[in-house]
């Protein structure tokens, strides 16, 4: 009670200004509603719309009954976390990579090797072999062309691709909007499954 009285006091100082010739009460009704407002909790319709006034704390529980206590900040994914999936994926990716450059011939796999793996330039690697930086390109080229025939290869892209269409997918069943496209695309397909196997 003492702090309401303070700070109602502090608030009419301000107010009042006795020089003007304005009474005492005419200062009194807005910045006692203020204050007694401010006290009480009470918010104004511009506070309400401001959006720090309208959030919910990261320490909030997930759940009341939850034994392990997890909070909303446990939820938000860490940017700089190493997702070993991908890590994973990656070594497979480069695993396979260096495979099927490995199975090139000598000239081939030397320059690709020394291009792309070394980032030295076909001069560089032109001057390393004693041939011309323009017999380096027709190698690399030619290396190139062997290794888009590759089985191996040629499967990683397949596969990559597949994954790219599913993420692709996982994407847009998120969103509300594509969520019931997908949904009738998908009952048009069970549809159509089912009528060619009948």
């Amino acid at each position: 009670m003492a702090l309401f009285i303070i700070q109602l006091l502090s608030t009419f100082l301000v107010y009042i200004q006795p020089d003007t010739g304005n009474k005492f009460t005419s200062y009194l009704s807005y910045p006692f509603k203020n204050t007694v407002n401010e006290l009480i909790g009470v918010r104004t319709q511009k506070q309400k719309n401001e959006p720090l006034n309208d959030c919910t704390s990261l320490d909030t529980p997930l759940k009341e009954d939850e034994p392990d206590g997890n909070t909303l900040v446990d939820m938000i994914a860490d940017d700089n976390a190493v997702n070993a999936v991908e890590l994973v994926e990656l070594e497979d990716d480069y695993r396979v990579l260096h495979e099927a450059v490995d199975c090139l011939k000598y000239p081939q796999n030397r320059v690709i090797k020394s291009y792309y793996f070394e980032d030295k330039s076909m001069k560089d690697i032109g001057a390393e072999m004693s041939v011309s930086g323009q017999r380096i390109s027709q190698i690399l080229h030619k290396g190139l062309r062997c290794l888009r025939r590759s089985e191996p290869l040629l499967q990683l892209y397949r596969e990559n691709q597949q994954h790219k269409a599913l993420n692709a997918m996982q994407r847009c069943q998120t969103r509300p909007d594509m969520h019931l496209y997908i949904t009738e695309l998908e009952e048009k397909y069970t549809k159509l499954l089912h009528k060619t196997t009948a």
